[in-house]
């Protein structure tokens, strides 16, 4: 009987030594979902900051288009020099200045 208790001790605490072992598995597993969860929040807001500070480059881009091309006509004398709207313009070609 002796052998039996032995193998129910041994028994008893390999399963306690899988349950310690299970549980910082599930700890580690934890905390590397927090630091994911964490990970993904800061690329998150580096990229919306990436993207409205792009935004706000292509609105200067824009605008300086349309003043360029506000000079330029109001330079060869088109009709629509003051337009300020050259996104209705898209089509129009440029006038070449006569010679």
């Amino acid at each position: 009987m002796s052998e039996s208790k032995t193998n129910s001790d041994a028994r008893k605490a390999y399963l306690e030594k899988l349950g310690q072992e299970i549980d910082a598995l599930e700890k580690s597993a934890e905390s590397a979902g927090a630091k994911a969860e964490s990970w993904v929040k800061q690329e998150k807001e580096g990229l919306n900051q990436a993207l409205q500070e792009a935004e706000e480059e292509a609105q200067r881009h824009w605008t300086g288009l349309k003043a360029a091309i506000a000079a330029y006509r109001s330079h060869t004398g088109d009709a629509k020099a003051g337009d300020e709207d050259a996104e209705s313009d898209q089509e129009t070609k440029p006038t070449k200045p006569e010679a």
